[in-house]
């Protein structure tokens, strides 16, 4: 099972992302990065209101495969 962290969780490339990550059997959680959270439902979205610019952002990328 893989962890997978994305910065811009709720971009347009995220809106097409999200959803073939979510289906993936092999992807236990998605953590998601942005300031303002995605549109939609996802289970395994871990969501986090953060700016890639913040130094705690470290932590949320600790256990990520990808």
């Amino acid at each position: 099972m893989q962890r997978v962290a994305i910065t811009g969780c709720s971009s347009r490339f995220a809106q097409v992302l999200l959803p073939l990550l979510e289906a993936d059997p092999d992807i236990e959680r998605i953590v998601g990065i942005d300031l303002v959270a995605p549109k939609g439902a996802y289970g395994k979205l871990e969501f986090h209101a953060k700016d890639i610019r913040d130094t705690g952002i470290k932590e949320l990328f600790e256990g990520c495969d990808t």
